[in-house]
């Protein structure tokens, strides 16, 4: 009996003990409250958040539906598309480039760089060059004997022939449309500033500047320029108009615009001209005069420059 009387009155004072202990031991100061945001204010603050995060979150995730959604779009349509019937069928999805030579004329670079030349039905001047202009068959593939066009927003124009072809031939359908086949008459000469940005297309032209090396065979001359933009080549074929017997054992030549432009493409009037290495050194040191002839260290008469000219530019990657 003693034991649990005592163990309640433990109890009773642990009880009345406890009560004090409701008090804080210390209180903060009164400046601090200052600091210290309220939770009103936080819950203001998580409400004005909270909208915007969710809004950002949809955005991207409607964003990423659209980019997968377009994905698989554009994987099941290359599924059920067709072989092409033909291996001479040009993919009308994968055109990179389109010239005009004449009326009936096109030509058409490919994405792969296979090479074609279009026949119309009828006469569509400039329509190449119209702004939208793009080919148009079924399930993309323009092949002989199918229904297939050229048009734009108000004009078609039914193609009656596919034809592959070379990088020779569409080097000339497309120098052709560069000069609008007009006749050319003999140069003349003109004192003016040159142009120094490269003019003309790389499915024709070769930008001389950019020359490393060069080599000569029963074809004519075969060039390697640096390719420093994406889309140019590497390697050029160069056709002389006749033989050049003066490029035999590799003298130094320079390329020459006939339009005095910085491409060499096979216009009227380019051509490569072979240096004759004493003239030039009689030249460097200050004796003789520019132009065809030049007088030497020694006094002897001797060509400075023997030319050769350019039929026809193209690649050769």
């Amino acid at each position: 009996m003693v034991v649990r009387q005592r163990m309640r009155s433990g109890a009773r004072t642990l009880r009345r003990a406890s009560r004090p202990l409701n008090t804080p031991p210390f209180s903060f100061p009164t400046n601090a409250a200052v600091a210290i945001a309220t939770p009103a204010q936080r819950g203001d603050d998580a409400v004005t958040s909270l909208p915007r995060m969710c809004v950002m979150r949809q955005r991207l995730l409607a964003l990423l539906c659209a980019a997968l959604y377009a994905a698989a779009s554009l994987s099941r349509a290359d599924e059920m598309r067709p072989a092409a019937p033909d291996a001479s069928c040009l993919d009308a999805r994968q055109v990179a480039e389109l010239q005009q030579a004449d009326a009936r004329t096109l030509a058409v670079t490919g994405q792969q760089g296979r090479l074609f030349r279009l026949r119309l039905a009828e006469d569509c001047p400039d329509i190449a060059n119209q702004t939208g202009a793009s080919l148009l068959a079924a399930h993309g593939w323009v092949c002989n004997g199918a229904a297939a066009f050229v048009g734009t927003g108000t004009q078609r124009c039914a193609i009656t022939q596919v034809e592959p072809i070379n990088a020779r031939i569409y080097a000339s359908i497309a120098r052709y449309r560069a000069t609008d086949g007009t006749a050319t008459l003999d140069p003349v000469t003109v004192r003016q500033s040159r142009r120094r940005n490269f003019a003309g297309s790389s499915s024709y032209c070769f930008n001389p500047s950019m020359l490393r090396s060069w080599s000569e065979d029963p074809d004519g001359l075969l060039v390697e320029v640096s390719a420093r933009h994406p889309g140019t080549h590497r390697y050029y074929r160069v056709e002389l108009l006749d033989s050049c017997r003066e490029l035999s054992g590799a003298p130094p030549i320079q390329f020459v615009s006939g339009m005095g432009i910085n491409a060499i493409c096979g216009n009227p009037g380019d051509k490569v001209t072979v240096l004759d290495e004493l003239s030039l050194a009689g030249a460097a040191a200050g004796s003789g005069q520019q132009g065809e002839f030049a007088t030497s260290r020694g006094g002897m008469l001797a060509r400075l420059r023997q030319s050769c000219t350019i039929a026809a530019v193209y690649p050769r990657d």
